[in-house]
């Protein structure tokens, strides 16, 4: 059996099997990556049976050991320096308001600070969140067969600034 995925929307193959396991273990491949049997129907890789078990013990969160740090407008004036801080902790501090898109960030590597807004890993218009799930039994169908659900985690909106309540400053 041939088996065929997409990679920068070309196909690749054929390969074996166990070629296509050890790049999903490897993480070249991931389970919303497009792969097909002898050519026949396109599926998500996670989809076939014979791969399904490789991403049920996989973690689907992006690792990146970074740490940032932020300056924040401080309430007395001047700068607050804050972190240093992992990639998910500034998104969930994103997320809560504790920090703005306009505050800045710097990380190893980096000759200056830049605004939070600058960095692509901060300023998603949504962040995508999967869970496994599985579906019951049915009458063509004795066991459950498992699948991803995506989940959109819409971003938080600021509320208008004070002083744009009352007459228009227009």
């Amino acid at each position: 059996m041939s088996w065929y995925y997409l990679q920068s929307l070309k196909t690749i193959g054929p390969v074996e099997l166990s070629d296509l396991k050890e790049r999903i273990e490897l993480g070249h491949l991931n389970a919303m990556d497009l792969v097909s049997k002898d050519l026949g129907v396109w599926c998500f890789a996670f989809e076939h049976q014979e791969l399904f078990h490789i991403f049920e013990s996989k973690d689907f969160t992006i690792k990146d050991d970074r740490r940032w740090v932020l300056t924040k407008v401080s309430p007395e004036g001047g700068r607050k320096q804050l972190g240093p801080y992992r990639q998910d902790q500034v998104k969930k501090m994103i997320y809560m308001g504790e920090i703005k898109y306009s505050d800045l960030a710097w990380t190893e590597g980096m000759l200056q600070w830049y605004p939070l807004s600058l960095f692509e890993e901060f300023n998603k218009a949504e962040e995508a969140h999967y869970f496994k799930q599985e579906v019951l039994p049915t009458e063509n169908r004795e066991t459950p067969k498992p699948y991803l659900v995506y989940v959109p985690k819409l971003p938080q909106i600021e509320p208008p600034p004070p002083e744009a309540d009352g007459e228009s400053l227009v």
